[in-house]
């Protein structure tokens, strides 16, 4: 149903990427919507880019057949190393879904088991030595039908752990007198509105 084209009363409003999260897609058991349920023993893997190298963008195209878009996430990951090539040669051309995590603080759902985001990596050294040293990398769908979902289902980074592993505990935050403020449980995030802009904080 269509309706007034409008916006809220808009008190902040941040560009760019937090991090984002990817999951192969032979490791999703089913989707409906937004709702992703996980194969047993599977997790979302966390990414994160160089600081302000990190875009989303979602190019929609009109025609007698109907209506298509191309998401793309592109981001850069800093200095080459052998390390880096190995996770990136085992990751380039296979299919994920992605979720990534605005400065805004919304969590967008990107991709789907029919149109799912391909990833590709490429390499640059730069030709003297205060050039930049880095992979450009993205995750792109070259068709598809669905807009991006927003995202507030369960994301589950961590793997299994032994149970005789310690575990994780809770971050008290204080302020200047020395009071309690807040307990973050572990897993959580919190967000820091400054005279700077905004910021997120994993609790792990």
């Amino acid at each position: 149903m269509i309706s007034d084209l409008n916006f809220p009363n808009i008190l902040s409003n941040y560009g760019g990427i937090w991090k984002f999260y990817f999951i192969p897609v032979e490791d999703v058991l089913s989707q409906q919507g937004n709702i992703i349920t996980l194969k047993e023993g599977k997790r979302w893997f966390i990414g994160r880019s160089s600081k302000d190298k990190i875009e989303f963008k979602q190019n929609q195209n009109n025609s007698r057949n109907g209506t298509t878009y191309k998401p793309t996430l592109d981001g850069e990951l800093p200095k080459i190393t052998p390390e880096l090539e190995e996770k990136l040669t085992e990751m380039s051309g296979r299919e994920f879904l992605v979720v990534y995590h605005d400065l805004n603080n919304y969590r967008w759902l990107v991709g789907n088991l029919e149109s799912p985001l391909l990833f590709s990596a490429d390499l640059e050294t730069g030709n003297r030595p205060s050039s930049r040293n880095y992979y450009p990398f993205t995750f792109q769908s070259p068709l598809t039908r669905e807009r991006i979902y927003p995202f507030n289902g369960e994301i589950t980074t961590e793997e299994p752990t032994d149970p005789g592993q310690a575990p994780y505990l809770p971050v008290t935050i204080k302020n200047i007198l020395g009071e309690t403020i807040y307990v973050a449980p572990p897993g959580s995030t919190i967000q820091l509105d400054t005279d700077f802009g905004q910021d997120f904080i994993d609790i792990t």
